[in-house]
């Protein structure tokens, strides 16, 4: 297969993107460029190969066809757990906090390959002397869950959050690896709409810092109010992209999907 050449300002790129489930293509031939600093939504109908996107991305399924390439490297056939250690981190549709552990310790779980402990030392809640390193990693959970509202929480069982709770857990634990990208797969699904907006202030904050945000997500009000690129995905395939505005402006997007009432 033919490399991706490097190109400036590009963090992920995907190049005729495709998974095949027999005769179904999920995911047909997509191209994707995420560029660093950005939020880029990614929207389209129920069933439109979006999941499968993120999981060929991250790793979890392999494609049939295509390349894909972050910060510079070819990762199209590595495991979940080399492309998170290049940078990538996800949440994801379902919650998956560790329910029975505390706020804080889930955190400490996304950071743990950043510390200079073994897992089941760190999180077996043996006592033992922290090294320097045990305690900035600790610390900069404390910030993070500051950071995603949850400050003052870190003792609490993880089971004990609301929704809007858990799902801010789960970015403050996908932070907890520094990663140069960040997945989000429709971060709002089962909240209010408070709740929502407290999520779209929370992703907004994210491009300064230095993150890119790459956001499966259903709500248009949020999509319009927080991406600066919007790529549509229809039977497995980009049918449109770009801003926002040009976005809500497309006629073959409003057919396909903006022309279904919001839920």
């Amino acid at each position: 297969m033919p490399e991706i050449e490097s190109e400036t300002g590009i963090l992920l790129e995907t190049r005729k993107l495709t998974r095949r489930f027999g005769g179904v293509a999920a995911v047909n031939n997509i191209d994707l460029c995420v560029r660093p600093s950005r939020i880029h939504a990614i929207i389209g109908p129920n069933g439109a190969g979006k999941t499968t996107l993120f999981n060929l991305i991250t790793g979890m399924l392999q494609p049939t066809e295509g390349l894909i390439r972050f910060s510079d490297q070819d990762i199209t056939a590595l495991r979940p757990d080399l492309i998170a250690r290049a940078g990538l981190a996800r949440t994801f549709q379902s919650i998956r906090v560790f329910r029975e552990m505390s706020v804080l310790e889930n955190v400490l779980v996304g950071a743990h390959r950043a510390a200079d402990v073994g897992f089941l030392r760190a999180f077996a809640r043996i006592p033992f002397r922290r090294s320097q390193r045990e305690r900035e990693v600790r610390a900069r959970a404390l910030e993070l869950l500051a950071f995603v509202g949850l400050g003052g929480l870190a003792d609490r069982p993880a089971k004990s959050l609301p929704l809007a709770g858990q799902r801010r857990l789960e970015v403050a634990r996908a932070l907890a690896s520094d990663p140069q990208l960040l997945l989000l797969d429709e971060p709002t699904a089962g909240m209010n709409r408070s709740e929502k907006e407290e999520i779209i202030l929370l992703v907004r904050s994210l491009p300064p810092s230095g993150k890119a945000v790459l956001i499966v997500e259903h709500d248009m009000r949020l999509v319009m109010g927080v991406a600066d690129v919007v790529s549509v995905i229809n039977f497995g395939q980009k049918i449109a992209e770009g801003t926002p505005a040009e976005i809500q402006n497309n006629s073959q997007v409003i057919e396909a999907y903006l022309g279904v009432a919001d839920d």
